[in-house]
């Protein structure tokens, strides 16, 4: 990677402030032709709290800032050679040439030749405030994202030799809010409470995929326009069917629908396996059944503490994350089909509302994917510091 880089920075009164960059960015990881990318940017904000008309607030108003900003990044975040059709030294093939056997090699990757950098333009508009000498403090800022270009893997037909081709594949945009408030509700001699409260939430959405693609899948994840950037893409799993459970169902569903006889594999009718829920009522099991998983947190809180005592100081972070999906790991360790040896709601003629499906049914494998997601909310403390500051002779200090 090489870069330059300028900026000018401008400031009438220290109440108007304008600065403005651009970056030149050029990295050997991408395509000949397409290695350099040129990225400006420009900000700007005003100093409310100082004009003179706001001269009766200066009482308990200590900062107003007003901001916004447009401004445009690069990301070129690939391996090296990957715009190269590579070849496999153990991919192997033998051929005759002249009188004898020669060694030759097959071509395992497409390379691509047009491979760009993928570019993000943001703007983002917020205000910074202050009260009663900054005992209250924060900002708040909104943002949109809008992003071209996008590297990804685009999935090739099946008559392709190749099953993927590193691509700029769309268009994504984005929005959300990002929140901060702080404060110092305890201020006193020998004791002082610092805390800081901090929510921030984010959507984004693919706009655009290349060639009128509406869908690019790749196992379980991909990208389908109007939905978010990082999904998984799977069936639904409703439970396990119970004993008598999908002849019920299946007398009930032809029952409400004259002239159609129900359709599911055998994958998806037995007792004790997984029930995949037909989300267009069709009476079969397709792809027209997968759904999304956003894996994104719809949001994110963190509350930061610092408590000081004299010479002491405890400081904590408490840690919060709503909402998404994630693929559990350990869920995809198991077999099916022979263990049970793992600590879970298996289902047993005594368990018939179980998650899992009974062991030994080795159908199941069919859909096993489908117990694989949880959702990923969770709340931590992610940092807990307890020190002490020791005051040392020529000024200089040190923490415990």
């Amino acid at each position: 990677m090489q870069s330059y880089f300028g900026r000018v920075n401008y400031s009438y009164k220290s109440k108007y402030l304008l600065a403005a960059s651009l970056r030149a960015d050029g990295s050997s990881v991408l395509a000949k032709g397409h290695k350099w990318g040129y990225f400006p940017s420009v900000a700007v904000a005003w100093r409310v709290s100082d004009e003179n008309f706001m001269e009766s607030t200066r009482d308990w108003l200590d900062n107003l800032k007003l901001r916004a900003s447009w401004g445009s990044t690069g990301n070129a975040g690939i391996s090296a050679y990957q715009t190269l059709p590579m070849v496999n030294a153990d991919n192997q093939i033998y051929y005759e040439f002249g009188s004898g056997v020669t060694t030759g090699r097959i071509q395992t990757t497409l390379g691509n030749e047009n491979l760009t950098w993928e570019t993000t333009t943001s703007y983002n508009f917020g205000v910074d405030f202050g009260f009663w000498g900054n005992r209250i403090y924060g900002s708040a800022d909104f943002y949109i994202n809008k992003t071209k270009d996008l590297l990804y893997a685009q999935s090739l037909p099946l008559s392709s030799v190749y099953s993927h081709v590193l691509s700029n594949i769309g268009k994504t945009k984005g929005h959300g809010f990002e929140i901060q408030i702080g404060g110092v509700p305890v201020r006193t001699k020998n004791f002082n409470w610092d805390t800081t409260l901090s929510v921030s939430t984010a959507k984004d959405e693919i706009v655009e995929l290349s060639n009128g693609l509406e869908k690019n899948i790749n196992g379980r994840t991909g990208q389908i326009v109007g939905q978010p950037l990082n999904i998984y893409y799977y069936y639904e799993a409703d439970g396990c069917w119970g004993v008598g459970e999908f002849e019920t169902y299946k007398a009930d569903w032809e029952a409400s629908h004259p002239g159609k006889t129900l359709d599911f594999p055998e994958a998806n009718s037995t007792t004790g396996d997984v029930k995949i829920v037909d989300r267009n009522d069709d009476g079969k099991i397709t792809d027209d059944d997968k759904r999304v998983y956003d894996r994104s947190p719809k949001c994110i809180l963190g509350w930061n503490n610092t408590l000081t005592y004299k010479d002491f100081s405890l400081s904590f972070l408490v840690y919060a994350r709503l909402g998404g999906w994630m693929e559990y790991g350990l869920y995809q360790q198991f077999r099916y089909d022979n263990a049970n040896w793992a600590d879970l709601d298996y289902w047993t003629p005594e368990n018939q509302g179980a998650r899992f499906p009974t062991p030994g049914l080795t159908k199941q494998n069919t859909y096993a994917a489908s117990t694989f997601y949880e959702k990923s909310s969770y709340i931590k403390i992610k940092k807990i510091l307890l020190c002490r500051i020791t005051y040392l002779r020529h000024g200089f200090l040190r923490s415990e």
